[in-house]
């Protein structure tokens, strides 16, 4: 058994992620105490969990959505995990940005078929 299931968080942490990125629904953005501060909280559609929203996260949504956290909802988010320096040590965070078109790999077209030479085409 793993610390991390024994010990499950109510909110969602770079582990969660698995070393992949998720690609989001936000439903809905809320205020909530967390410890002695209040922060929003980003709640998705497809995910139990909420995202507490710290600055560096709250600028990426801001500079793609724009400043009004109630226009956020139906807005799609990619969390990422990534190492990041907290209190003079390296610790996995989570890090968002809105979907780019590399999230949208082109769909393979199906290759022709070969078909026989036309006895219409004289070369």
């Amino acid at each position: 058994m793993k610390a991390s299931e024994a010990f499950p968080s109510k909110w969602i942490a770079a582990a969660d992620l698995n070393d992949r990125n998720a690609r989001l629904t936000i439903s809905r953005v809320e205020m909530e105490k967390i410890g002695d501060e209040t922060k929003p909280v980003i709640y998705f559609k497809e995910a139990k969990k909420g995202l507490v929203c710290n600055k560096t996260n709250s600028k990426s949504i801001v500079a793609a959505y724009g400043d009004e956290m109630n226009d956020w909802a139906g807005c799609e988010l990619i969390l990422f995990p990534i190492m990041t320096e907290y209190q003079g040590n390296q610790v996995p965070a989570i890090r968002v940005r809105a979907p780019q078109p590399k999230d949208n790999p082109r769909p393979v077209p199906p290759r022709p078929q070969a078909t026989k030479p036309s006895d219409d085409i004289p070369f």
